[in-house]
């Protein structure tokens, strides 16, 4: 999305807190990139660890503070607080990698992090560039090989499972008529301490972009 488009989309959901990713922007240009986005608000990113940020976490002050936890190649773990200290929570954004390898090293991430964040509520959304599943994907190969099951079998012991969501089911597509490939490689995760805490939130997943 273009930086209007998200200033827009900021505006027409009243948000105060959102997760971006493969945003390409260099760590030089942040402050005016964040500044056009939403104008006060503040950010993470981790340009430590990817030269073009790969992920932001940005948030509006005025309603949340967040703070750091951890940050990497593929994701960044933080704490949100709303700005009255009613209540608190983790959230991770993800952006899996190209490489199945370098996917490897996020799911021992996220397992890692559920031993930290246990007792309290996690939230994990963002691109994870892996399916979960046989029932995730349509057309293409049907070969399932051994380190697909990495996703399913994290998501298990890091004791997390999908928020309940709505919209399409697919995230991803090769966007032809003939021969579609279709994928759901964006998913909103969480553990049972944010079931129980923000019970009756929902995800919601929009058409695939044309």
């Amino acid at each position: 999305m273009k930086q209007r488009e998200v200033r827009l989309w900021i505006r027409e959901h009243r948000l105060s807190f959102c997760g971006l990713v493969e945003t390409k922007v260099k760590a030089v240009n942040k402050e005016k990139v964040l500044q056009n986005i939403s104008r006060g608000w503040e950010a993470f990113c981790n340009h430590l660890s990817s030269p073009n940020g790969r992920i932001w976490v940005c948030w509006d002050p005025a309603f949340v503070s967040v703070s750091m936890i951890e940050e990497n190649e593929q994701a960044i773990h933080c704490r949100v607080q709303e700005a009255g200290k009613a209540w608190s929570c983790f959230v991770s954004v993800i952006y899996g990698d190209n490489c199945q390898g370098k996917r490897e090293s996020l799911w021992a991430d996220l397992i890692s992090c559920s031993s930290l964040f246990r007792g309290s509520p996690w939230l994990v959304l963002g691109y994870f560039n892996a399916i979960r599943n046989q029932n995730s994907r349509v057309g293409g190969s049907r070969e399932w090989l051994s380190w697909m099951d990495s996703p399913d079998e994290c998501i298990n012991e890091a004791e997390l499972d999908d928020l309940k969501f709505g919209g399409h089911f697919f995230t991803w597509s090769n966007r032809r008529e003939e021969g579609p490939i279709m994928r759901k490689l964006d998913r909103v995760l969480a553990n049972a301490d944010w079931e129980n805490r923000f019970s009756g939130s929902e995800a919601t997943f929009f058409p695939l972009l044309q």
